[in-house]
């Protein structure tokens, strides 16, 4: 049995060490909203993988490089800080790929969905 888990932690170290630096991988834009399932290819990993000005986005099945959205819309509302400990996936890349209420916002080494307060202003008591 101890041999198993060795083999797995040794598999998922080996993963690891090939994936880019996070700040690498995320390029100005976003990707488009996913509409049906695309076509189960893994043409890219990762922005650094794909030519300039263009992005490697989830098509619903697998991962293509295509021209990224430029003037995403941000909301209202403010990020809370990232609290560590955080997953390092990119699950967003603007708010517009997100819920109402919603914006994209930094875990701490990734983008994900965060519901956020509204700003209200201080009483100042």
């Amino acid at each position: 049995m101890k041999s198993g888990a060795i083999v797995l932690l040794l598999g998922l170290l080996a993963v690891w060490a090939q994936l880019p630096p996070a700040a690498a991988q995320v390029r100005p834009g976003a990707c488009p909203n996913i509409r049906g399932p695309g076509i189960c290819v893994e043409r890219c990993r990762g922005d650094d993988s794909c030519p300039p000005g263009r992005k490697c986005c989830s098509n619903g099945c697998g991962h293509v490089c295509i021209t990224p959205i430029t003037r995403p819309r941000g909301r209202p509302g403010v990020c809370p800080r990232p609290a560590g400990g955080s997953i390092c996936v990119e699950l967003c890349s603007s708010d517009a790929q997100c819920r109402r209420r919603q914006k994209c916002c930094s875990n701490g080494c990734g983008h994900v969905c965060t519901t956020v307060m509204a700003c209200v202003p201080s009483l100042g008591l």
